[in-house]
């Protein structure tokens, strides 16, 4: 029958302390006889054995904490990559530049709102045409026309935060990348965690990464809004300024306009 000896590193500590006891009793029994007539110290066997054992833990300890502390034997930074696209600027493919005081705010951020004025139609200001209106009607004149003034200062909001993102996302992005960097280098002193917080680190920078381009999605959602809204707004814009006129030049201005339609449609045809 073959017997099987136990490894040395899970020798049980109670075998270890026998064995350097019955060596040290041995050990003993001389130095006790010498010291008999030489006057030496006497062995303390106990003592010793227990230096022994804490010796032995020591390196237990150094070894786990070496074989705990090596990283992944993986290229991380090849392994763990994810590429974010740089954020692009708002370009005019036309000769005449009327949407570009827009497409620079979208690009860089506009706090006052100064680029959407230029491109939306101005509204009158009704002050001098409320007192000629009923009671009624002033109150329904004021509900419209607040709300085309609530999407002007909605739009002109989106499109300053829009901008301003747009302007400092190439800036996150590197802070990204140079995080990335520093926690899948392979140099020792940027890696003082163990491998599994290596992983941690590196599923950290790739959840920011994915925030990032997620950034990226909304502010076009909110681009897109903004032209949705600026068409809509136009059409109130032009209604309200109409209403305005009417109220403010009498009837001539309503039956003016009014001709004016019918004869376009009059002498409109299907080509």
């Amino acid at each position: 029958m073959t017997v099987i000896a136990p490894s040395p590193r899970r020798r049980p500590r109670a075998a270890i302390a026998a064995l350097v006891c019955t060596l040290s009793l041995t050990a003993v029994g001389a130095a006790t006889l010498r010291a008999q007539t030489l006057a030496i110290p006497v062995f303390d066997a106990a003592t010793y054995s227990e230096a022994i054992i804490e010796a032995f833990d020591l390196l237990e300890q150094l070894a786990n904490m070496y074989f705990q502390g090596q990283p992944l034997p993986v290229d991380m930074a090849a392994r763990y990559y994810a590429y974010s696209p740089f954020w692009t600027t708002n370009s005019l493919f036309s000769p005449y530049p009327a949407a570009q005081p827009v497409l620079t705010a979208l690009n860089a951020g506009d706090a006052l709102g100064n680029g959407y004025q230029q491109v939306v139609d101005p509204l009158q200001v009704p002050t001098d045409v409320l007192a000629l209106m009923p009671a009624a009607l002033q109150r329904e004149f004021a509900d419209r026309y607040a709300t085309i003034q609530l999407a002007d200062s909605v739009a002109a909001m989106g499109i300053n935060q829009s901008g301003v993102v747009r302007a400092n996302g190439n800036e996150l992005l590197q802070v990204l990348q140079s995080m990335q960097a520093d926690a899948f280098t392979p140099v020792g002193d940027y890696q003082t965690q163990t491998a599994l917080l290596d992983k941690i680190n590196g599923a950290s920078v790739l959840s920011l990464q994915e925030t990032e381009q997620t950034n990226q999605f909304l502010s076009d959602a909110i681009e897109q809004l903004v032209v949705e809204n600026k068409r809509q707004r136009d059409t109130e814009a032009a209604v309200m300024n109409a209403t305005i006129n009417q109220w403010r030049y009498g009837p001539a201005y309503g039956q003016d306009l009014y001709s004016h339609t019918a004869a376009d449609l009059d002498t409109w045809r299907l080509r």
